[in-house]
């Protein structure tokens, strides 16, 4: 009975996992805290940190983006030579009296959830006042106030939440921190290419025939000489490979490191017997090739793509507010319900409100996608994220940041994560199992020559087969081909934030365009215009700037916009009259002109569904004569036509929009769109709905009441002029207003998918290859060594090289 207790709480222990990094307790001894299970006191320590400030949403955001965490490792490091004076004055980036701006470099940063976290630490570390973190260097950038805290004290905060802080020097920069890890890397080329050099000249001299005392003393010469190899330049090797024992995964470098060791301890032991069987000059030229071939591919993977999507809507700005009819400037992070503020001319609102004067004129495009702006009178709602297109107004708040319609979207679209590439992981895993059977093949080679020849050939025959397998080709053949491509849209103006989304494309089969601001152009204005029985133009544009000139109707407003900024004459106005729906109309030097709706039988045809004004000339019979006609709208950009048809082959397109249905038809029609394919007057919420019902779906937008079904869509492709909303939500920007470079987004993801099949093929067929020939005897360790970083930069050939179609495309991007 005690026996299977035993038995059963043994078990038990082994299925335990950590609370913090969820690592298997295994046989290591659990630290038990409540109903909590944690593998080391770090984790712990963290875990209780997170608890006591209401932080535990960290979890959640990890377990969200299937992050992994590594244990917390104990720091007893002491952080008090940074209260120094000269310290401060040597690492500050800014100092005023006691606030300090400084930065980190912090260690062991893995996910989101960790960039969320380090974020937090403002609210429960006492002092420290801001903190921000680049999620591509992992350099923090923080603000501490010394009158309330030592910087020691928040180095150590750091370091008691796992990461482990480094002060960058205001005299350094993360280029300067790259190129001292570049120097380290080849101080231990340099090591081993020197060693590998000298132990060659007593190789040399040995397999010319050398004998005897000289014979033995240039292989206790090489012996030392390696001996560097083996302690210094060999070490990333011993690190990787403890490191994925530790973490119960298997990685290259732990075959390759037992093949360095062994072989190392077989030559001292044969040097000792008076055998002939030794490996320094094999085991130097083994480490100093693959050091070689890793330093160059790590230059050529380094990343070449950032992202900074921290930016948030609600900006802390000026604001002025009417406190007992007085005028008080304030933040707007003051405001409060129920105030009264004063709405600037072109100034974005950031609270919904009740407007309070008698008109108002704004755009609220952000939230609805109509371009047309909308004439507001006194009591009515204003939204959050609308911009005051007319004159200053006053309005009254009735909700501010997260309470407001734009501020609940915000809350809606706060978590986002971006994914590896289904490709990726694939072939990470096939790696990962390649390396599995590599220790397997070097076992089952060693023990059969073991038994049909000698030690020493069964040796010879295990290394080499160890040396030449190379996952390490088989692993980069698709992220290489991904950052190929990246780099290329990059120069394309064409940003994107992960693998998986480039591979996404390629499957696309329902395409979902906005129209404001993605197919159109965005702005309510003049679209098309024609003039009349030889009128100067000239005259026509001062016209109708002197009879806009007192309106602030949104067509006054397009008006005085676009026709402003051309030269215009000084002309006598009077009597100018407001005729309510219809237009206005003055006496002009003499001359009765009327500018307002376009009578029925002057209308063009062609633009059914647009706002048309004419401006007419009384006549002495009482009639009106046209001078000019001018229509106003959305214009349609250059190239959504194009790109209509060319997407349409591979895709179903739809046109979603906020817009009436009249102008939806008339956009839909104009660009190739299907009928039965174009939604009009759609809200934020129609549009997310439109997209889950669709499969394999690619949203095209603009806008923040496109973010919705940006983020929800498979793929989220966000054009130029987009709001920072839109801009965190999408997982492909394009920095430009050309839509047309979505076409070039699809031939570049269809072509890395060809890129990266052709890349496994070589990789795969390259190992079945050289295993066969170590396996048969026919490679020496040394010729595998040389082999090995040969298919990796194979590999890196072909991916430059690329396809007929990348190379095409390649140097057509922005320079």
């Amino acid at each position: 009975y005690f026996k299977r207790m035993e038995m059963r709480e043994a078990q038990h222990i082994d299925k335990l996992k950590c609370t913090h990094c969820d690592e298997q307790i295994g046989d290591l001894i659990p630290i038990i805290n409540g109903d909590h299970t944690f593998c080391c006191h770090g984790c712990e320590t963290v875990y209780s940190i997170l608890k006591d400030n209401d932080l535990q949403s960290f979890y959640k955001i990890k377990d969200q983006e299937g992050a992994r965490l590594s244990p917390v490792k104990e720091n007893r490091d002491s952080y008090q030579y940074m209260d120094s004076e000269e310290f401060l004055n040597k690492s500050a980036l800014l100092r005023n009296q006691n606030l300090i701006q400084i930065k980190f470099h912090l260690a062991d940063i893995s996910c989101m959830a960790c960039l969320w976290l380090i974020e937090k630490t403002p609210e429960f570390v006492k002092g420290l006042n801001s903190c921000r973190l680049n999620l591509e260097n992992n350099v923090a950038e923080i603000e501490v106030d010394l009158a309330k805290t030592k910087l020691s004290h928040i180095a150590q905060a750091f370091s008691n939440l796992g990461y482990r802080p480094n002060v960058i020097n205001s005299e350094q920069t993360e280029e300067e921190l790259q190129k001292k890890a570049d120097r380290s890397d080849i101080l231990r080329i340099g090591v081993a290419g020197a060693a590998l050099g000298n132990i060659m000249l007593f190789a040399i001299s040995n397999y010319a025939g050398a004998d005897g005392h000289y014979k033995t003393l240039f292989n206790w010469i090489s012996a030392l000489i390696s001996l560097p190899v083996m302690l210094y330049c060999a070490l990333p090797f011993y690190k990787n490979s403890l490191t994925s024992i530790k973490m119960k995964s298997i990685s290259i470098d732990i075959p390759l490191s037992l093949a360095i060791v062994i072989a190392y301890a077989i030559s001292i032991y044969n040097q000792f017997i008076g055998s002939d069987h030794i490996y320094y000059d094999s085991i130097s030229s083994l480490v100093f090739l693959i050091l070689l071939s890793r330093y160059f591919l790590k230059i050529s993977l380094r990343k070449t793509v950032t992202e900074d999507n921290q930016s948030s809507f609600f900006k802390v700005v000026g604001i002025t507010k009417v406190n007992n009819d007085k005028k008080v400037e304030v933040l707007s992070n003051e405001i409060k319900k129920d105030d009264e503020i004063i709405i600037n001319d072109k100034s974005q609102i950031q609270f919904d409100g009740i407007l309070l004067s008698d008109r108002a004129i704004i755009n609220n495009s952000i939230l609805t996608g109509e371009s047309k702006p909308l004439s507001l009178s006194k009591g009515d709602l204003i939204h959050a994220g609308s911009l005051n297109m007319g004159k200053s107004f006053k309005m009254k708040v009735i909700k501010t940041d997260e309470e407001t319609t734009l501020g609940k979207l915000l809350q809606k679209l706060k978590v986002t994560h971006a994914s590896r590439g289904h490709i990726v992981s694939l072939t990470d895993k096939i790696a990962k199992y390649f390396t599995y059977l590599v220790i397997f093949m070097m076992v089952s080679s060693f023990t059969y020559y073991y038994f049909t020849t000698n030690f020493h050939h069964a040796l010879e025959i295990a290394l080499a087969v160890t040396i030449v397998a190379c996952p390490c080709a088989l692993a980069l053949a698709t992220p290489l081909s991904f950052l190929k491509s990246l780099k290329l849209l990059k120069d394309r103006e064409i940003f994107v934030k992960n693998e998986r989304s480039l591979e996404k494309v390629s499957e696309i089969n329902n395409i979902i365009l906005d129209k404001t601001g993605t197919l159109t152009n965005g702005d309510f204005g003049i679209v098309h215009e024609e003039h009349y029985h030889d009128i100067n133009i000239k005259k026509i544009r001062s016209l109708i700037l002197l009879l806009e000139g007192p309106s602030d109707h949104p067509i006054a407003i397009s008006f005085k916009e676009t026709l402003s900024k051309y030269q215009h004459d000084h002309l006598e106005m009077k009597d100018h009259m407001q005729i309510t729906g219809e237009g206005v109309s003055a006496d002009i030097e003499g001359d009765i002109y009327f500018l307002g709706k376009a009578k029925n039988e002057n209308r063009l045809k062609e633009y059914p569904d647009f706002t048309q004004v004419g401006l007419y000339q009384k006549q002495d019979e009482g009639s009106h004569l046209l001078l000019a006609l001018y229509v106003l709208g959305d214009k349609i950009k250059k190239g959504s036509k194009s790109l209509v048809n060319h997407l349409s082959r591979y895709s179903e397109i739809h046109l979603a929009t906020g817009d009436a249905k009249s102008v939806a038809l008339s956009v839909g029609r104009n660009v190739g769109i299907k009928q039965g394919n174009i939604h009009s007057e759609l809200s934020p919420e129609d549009k997310n709905l439109m997209i889950t019902k669709l499969s394999n779906t690619m949203m095209i937008g603009d806008g923040a009441n496109d973010s919705l079904a940006l983020r929800n869509a498979d793929i989220g492709v966000c054009v130029g002029g987009s709001v920072d909303l839109a801009l965190e939500v999408s997982d492909i920007y394009l920095s430009t207003y050309d839509i047309s470079k979505v076409w070039d987004l699809f031939v570049i993801s269809h072509e890395t998918i060809k890129l990266i099949k052709r890349n496994l093929l070589f990789s795969i067929l390259y190992n079945i290859t050289g295993i066969t020939l170590a396996m048969m005897g026919l490679i020496s360790p040394l010729v595998a060594a040389i082999f090995m970083p040969i298919s990796s930069f194979t590999v890196l050939v072909s991916t430059i090289v690329g396809t007929k179609k990348l190379r095409s495309l390649k140097g057509q991007g922005r320079q």
